[in-house]
């Protein structure tokens, strides 16, 4: 015995011999269900399509710590538009398709010239941080080791490299820096800044 075909599809359209179709409506009850399962499938759809182009995002950075005999490595801004004048850490902003601690190598190697391994790395803070135009996620991290000598190979965004005492640090530190290298001498893991 063949199985019988339905004569009307899920848009209420009347199935007839050799592929012709009329309109029938209302439509059968059964076919509600799909009906209502595409409707609500295109809706979902558009709804995420809006929401992935209009999510909100942060602006990830990677800052290293360098600390020897109580010593930190800190320099000073010149001539970026930022907080010239202040001192900072070595750092940088990740550039996409590479993890926290990806970045924060490729950056070290570019601003103060040494090789760290990634596996040397460890994240000491984290701090979600609102500037002026966006808000960030800011991963700052110490090291086991490195090789290769420390210079300056940014001179047109840094006039001077210098250690610090972590206890006896200069007045002209970046504000949510300062508050990181203390954040890690207290131990402590994340906090945030300028909300």
């Amino acid at each position: 015995m063949a199985a019988s075909v339905p004569s009307t599809c899920c848009f209420g359209i009347r199935l007839l011999p050799l592929g012709r179709a009329q309109i029938g409506w209302p439509p059968t009850r059964m076919c509600w269900r799909p009906l209502l399962f595409v409707v609500y499938k295109r809706i979902t759809s558009l709804c995420y399509t809006f929401t992935m182009k209009n999510r909100f995002t942060y602006i990830g950075a990677s800052y290293l710590l360098l600390i020897n005999d109580n010593k930190i490595l800190l320099q000073r801004r010149f001539e970026t538009g930022f907080m010239d004048g202040f001192y900072g850490l070595p750092s940088g902003h990740l550039d996409g398709n590479e993890t926290v601690r990806e970045g924060c190598v490729r950056e070290i190697k570019e601003e103060i010239g040494i090789d760290i391994k990634v596996e040397d790395l460890d994240i000491v803070h984290v701090m979600q941080r609102k500037a002026t135009n966006d808000e960030r996620i800011d991963f700052f991290m110490t090291t086991k080791g490195y090789s290769g000598e420390i210079i300056n190979r940014e001179p047109n965004k840094c006039d001077d490299l210098s250690w610090f005492d972590l206890d006896n640090l200069p007045d002209n530190v970046i504000d949510y820096v300062k508050l990181a290298i203390e954040n890690y001498r207290d131990n402590v893991i994340y906090s945030d800044f300028g909300y």
